[in-house]
């Protein structure tokens, strides 16, 4: 109620959709930036994403093509044994072995000083 009779109350309600500002000349608005991803954020998501490809280069051509099949591609494990010809029971293994693999590498890069991957070779 003292809200209502206040003189600093708005007379109505507005919409921040209202506050946007507009582009001359267009009907349309303008997006404002999104601020969820801060440039420091996206350069430790590039740096990772650079170390996690790394690892995945390392592991044997076996693991990393189960891998990349199942986690990358997002095939099924049926999708994944029939494009590898191989048995559901072994592309599990595989990709037990790829991810443990993988986990390993990106343990020993968080846990360095300098980020610092095993040389590929």
């Amino acid at each position: 109620m003292k809200r209502r009779k206040s003189t600093f109350a708005p007379k109505s309600a507005l919409s921040l959709d209202d506050l946007k500002p507009t582009r001359l000349g267009e009907g349309g608005r303008i997006d404002i930036a999104d601020w969820s991803s801060l440039p420091d954020t996206l350069v430790l998501d590039a740096e990772l994403r650079g170390a996690m490809e790394r690892s995945i280069r390392l592991l044997p051509h076996t693991d990393r093509s189960v891998v990349l099949l199942r986690d990358v591609e997002e095939l099924t494990t049926e999708e994944t044994a029939e494009i590898l010809e191989n048995a559901s029971d072994a592309v599990k293994t595989r990709l037990h072995r790829g991810r443990l693999a993988l986990r390993q590498h990106l343990d020993r890069y968080l846990r360095t000083r300098k980020g610092g991957m095993p040389h590929e070779g």
